[in-house]
């Protein structure tokens, strides 16, 4: 007997469909399907870890010649979302577009949650609080008037002094990769980081200790970025050489680069995308700050100071069975973000409009030779920068565009589906 309707489905079919929620908004929405589905699948008892989760400082012993404040680690949380129109949403009268476009017009944002109820937006790149809107945005939001997918978490450290002004803790405010162990804060099992984007350490702790592990490895290797899959841990030193540790953090597998030819330096990131670890190889710079010019006529990045350097791009997917990596010249509908904090990616086919293909990442260029664009306003667009893997091109947001309509402005559906 086929039931009439969702809430007649019997309970073995609903706990089974409980237990495959992973994203604590995925909870949201199936609780508020109807009564029956709320009271089959109580609301998770997460631990109470109150938000940022304070851990130890420092992570290595201190300098007896130069000893640490008193202060602890703040781990930071923000979740990246897909808010798209429900599919019974009817077509707005003020647009023209036809319904199946208007369902895949999705709004990608970046949130904190750093009071419990209250959301910051931050940029999806950089991590910087978004403090200007539209006057058309909402302030509130309900989340249960919109399709809501959990795209990723992303987490970062920073210090807290116990004693010190805040214009003083500047040295120890030193930049962290961070991935997670369990997805988020509340139901994390341990923390893989790497300490310091200069020093290049690898760390980790499970949540509960006292104290960090530093993971020994070569004076004249550091990491540059990790990643995880599949409770494995993946982190790319600054040669290309990949690292993969299991669950316990020992080491499992090295994977050779697949980038050795040429004397250029290159940034190595990493980025989980659909079930794959992909590299993404920046050439011809130093460091992100290299790419701070903008060649107009030749339509793509070069280095500071040099007109003649043209900055490539270059992604590679793991063969992890193999040991090796292969070259990925097309990326289909995938869309790639690369920032310091964290790499994630989506597909091109859940907004209306977006070229997939290419890659959005975090660059320090002179904004003078960006375009002015007033619908970016609030996003500090002249640090995003956006790279077409199909034809080799690039530049800064603002010279393309349309491709910043996944994530800014936000999109006027919001303030006609609050209520």
């Amino acid at each position: 007997m086929v039931p009439s309707s969702w809430s007649d489905l019997p309970e073995h079919l609903l706990n089974c469909i409980a237990k495959r929620l992973d994203a604590e908004i995925n909870v949201l929405h199936f609780r508020a399907v109807c009564s029956s589905w709320r009271s089959s699948f109580p609301r998770p008892n997460y631990p109470n870890r109150p938000l940022p989760l304070k851990l130890p400082f420092p992570i290595a012993p201190s300098n007896p010649y130069w000893p640490n404040p008193p202060g602890f680690y703040a781990l930071y949380e923000d979740t990246v979302y897909l808010l798209q129109l429900p599919d019974n949403e009817e077509v707005n009268a003020c647009t023209s577009s036809p319904q199946q476009d208007r369902r895949r017009q999705g709004w990608l944002v970046r949130v904190r949650e750093e009071f419990p109820g209250r959301f910051h937006v931050f940029s999806p790149i950089l991590k910087r609080r978004v403090d200007y809107f539209p006057e058309t945005f909402p302030r509130n939001l309900n989340v249960l008037n919109f399709r809501v997918t959990e795209v990723c978490k992303l987490h970062n450290l920073r210090f807290v002094s116990s004693s010190l002004p805040n214009d003083n803790v500047g040295i120890y405010r030193r930049e962290f990769r961070v991935v997670l162990l369990g997805n988020s804060i509340s139901t994390g099992r341990a923390v893989f980081a790497i300490y310091g984007r200069r020093e290049g350490d690898l760390c980790f702790m499970r949540l509960g200790d006292e104290k960090w592990t530093v993971v020994r490895h070569d004076a004249d290797v550091f990491y540059c970025d990790i990643a995880i899959r599949d409770d494995q841990f993946y982190a790319v030193d600054n040669v290309g050489m990949l690292c993969v540790f299991d669950s316990s953090f020992q080491k499992i597998a090295t994977i050779p680069s697949p980038s050795v030819d040429g004397a250029e330096r290159r940034i190595f990131n990493l980025v989980e995308s659909f079930g794959d670890i992909l590299l993404v190889v920046f050439r011809n710079v130093d460091s992100f700050r290299d790419l701070i010019d903008y060649d107009q006529r030749a339509r793509g990045f070069t280095k500071h100071g040099s007109s003649h350097v043209m900055v490539q791009i270059e992604v590679y997917k793991l063969n992890e069975k193999e040991g090796n990596w292969s070259e990925v010249r097309d990326l289909g509908d995938r869309v790639l973000f690369v920032s310091n904090d964290g790499c994630w990616s989506v597909s091109a086919h859940d907004f209306a409009g977006c070229k997939g293909n290419c890659i959005y990442f975090h660059a320090f260029w002179n904004v003078q030779t960006a375009n002015r664009d007033n619908r970016l306003r609030g996003l500090d667009y002249g640090e995003i920068g956006v790279f077409n893997l199909e034809d080799g091109t690039g530049g800064p947001l603002a010279s393309y565009p349309g491709y910043s309509d996944m994530f800014w402005p936000p999109p006027t559906w919001l303030n006609s589906n609050t209520s």
